[in-house]
């Protein structure tokens, strides 16, 4: 089996984060939750809000802290989201994968392999993606729920 840090190249992340624009993926994000459930609608306008300032944390350590925090509790979509954010920002595949590790440390062993397998999930679909004609972040969103509405043992 091939490390995760191997699974989508430094190309492929460069295409992508070449088709990425923060705010088509964030309104995507937006319009999915207030569509799912509409009382959601003020909290993904002031979560969007949140995620989208200037704050003393640059987003790529935020996507990290998020990550270690989807990790633990929500080994899925969620997560999904945020590894390909984190992507975007900056980081690398290897810093997300640690980022993973930390949330295996207080939630144990099943708690790292599923939050591992959620990566390994979304860098395929990432990869796949990427080596489409058009991988711009508004194919991110709807290609993530796809996979993760999907039972993968």
């Amino acid at each position: 089996m091939e490390p995760l840090e191997d699974s989508i190249s430094d190309a492929e992340v460069a295409r992508l984060r070449a088709g990425y624009d923060k705010h088509v993926f964030l309104e995507a994000n937006r319009k999915a939750f207030s569509t799912a459930y509409p009382p959601l609608g003020p909290w993904a306008d002031a979560a969007g809000a949140l995620l989208s300032a200037d704050t003393p944390i640059e987003p790529k350590v935020r996507e990290l802290c998020l990550i270690s925090l989807l990790a633990y509790r929500a080994p899925g979509l969620s997560l999904a989201t945020h590894v390909y954010w984190g992507l975007m920002e900056g980081a690398s595949v290897r810093q997300i994968c640690h980022a993973a590790t930390f949330a295996g440390c207080y939630g144990g062993f099943p708690t790292l392999a599923a939050s591992l397998l959620a990566i390994k999930r979304t860098l395929s679909t990432l990869k796949q993606l990427a080596n489409e004609p058009s991988c711009g972040s508004e194919r991110v969103l709807p290609a993530l729920a796809l996979e993760f509405a999907q039972v993968n043992v």
